[in-house]
């Protein structure tokens, strides 16, 4: 199973949580996947997000302390 975090981002001038997106596009050549413009429904203000890919991790060998002792990349 993959877990996954979904934490809606603070606006950088209200820091209220209540935005939408109102534009999406793939990167085909660059350090993140997806940017997305967003629109403040609180405040008005318009900001980027960046999104990089999710890669899937098995045979994980934890340390008793948690740390990761060995993981493969798939």
């Amino acid at each position: 199973m993959v877990a996954r975090i979904h934490v809606l981002p603070q606006c950088p001038e209200c820091s209220r949580r209540n935005s939408k997106v109102v534009l999406t596009k793939e990167v085909i050549n660059g350090e993140f996947d997806v940017v997305r413009r967003r629109h403040c429904l609180a405040c008005g203000h318009r900001w980027y997000t960046a999104q990089t890919r999710e890669i899937s991790v098995h045979n994980v060998e934890w340390a008793d302390h948690g740390t990761v002792v060995n993981w493969v990349h798939v």
